[in-house]
C-alpha cells in the first residue's frame, strides 16, 4: 500500500513541476527501464556537481555546528541509497564498509525518532521556526485553510502570483 501510494505520489509531484505524469514511473520496473534508457545521455555541469556536494557537505559554520553531526548522518545515509553510477556521475562515493554500516544506523534513528518527544526535539533543533507547521500537521489540527486544490489550480495561482509581483515591482519604479 505504502508504496503505491508513493509512486502516485510521485506523479502528484511531477505534474506540480510541470512534467506530463504519464511519463513519469509508476513502480520500481518502470523506474529501472526509464534509468536504463536515460543513463547513456546523463551528465552533469560543474554547478550542478558543485551543488551536489554543498547538499552533501554543508560547511561547517557557528550557525550549523549544532545541526552538523545530524548532516553528517543524514550525507552518509544518502549516499548509500544512491547506486555507484550515479555516484561516479556526481563526483562522490563511500566505502562499502560505510554504506552496510549505514543502514542499521540508519533503522534504529528512524525507530527512535517514532518517540514524539524525540521527533519534537530534533525539530526544534533542526528547525525551530517550522516547529509550529509540523505540529499543526502531525496532531491533526485545522489548516488555515479548509480547501484542497489541484496540481493545475496550484499553477495557476502561482502564476497569477508572479503576475502580480511582476505588476507592484513595475508601478513601484
Amino acid at each position: 500500500m505504502d508504496e503505491r501510494r508513493y509512486w502516485a505520489e510521485c506523479r502528484i509531484a511531477a505534474e506540480l513541476q510541470t512534467c506530463d505524469p504519464a511519463r513519469v514511473p509508476a513502480n520500481r520496473d518502470e523506474m529501472r527501464s526509464y534509468y536504463a534508457e536515460m543513463k547513456p545521455q546523463l551528465c552533469m555541469s560543474k554547478p550542478a556537481r558543485e551543488l551536489v556536494h554543498l547538499f552533501l557537505s554543508p560547511p561547517l559554520t557557528r550557525e550549523t555546528a549544532t545541526i552538523w553531526p545530524a548532516t553528517h548522518a543524514v550525507r552518509i545515509a544518502s549516499i548509500a541509497l544512491i547506486p555507484r553510477w550515479m555516484r561516479q556521475l556526481g563526483g562522490f562515493d563511500q566505502t562499502g564498509v560505510i554504506d552496510a554500516a549505514s543502514l542499521p544506523l540508519t533503522r534504529a534513528t528512524i525507530t527512535a525518532f517514532a518517540n514524539r518527544r524525540l521527533q519534537r526535539a530534533g525539530r526544534h533543533l533542526v528547525s525551530p521556526h517550522a516547529n509550529a507547521i509540523f505540529e499543526q500537521a502531525q496532531y491533526g489540527e485545522s489548516p488555515i485553510h479548509q480547501h484542497t486544490v489541484t496540481p493545475s489550480q496550484a499553477r495557476e495561482s502561482a502564476q497569477r502570483g508572479r503576475a502580480a509581483g511582476t505588476r507592484r515591482r513595475s508601478v513601484a519604479a
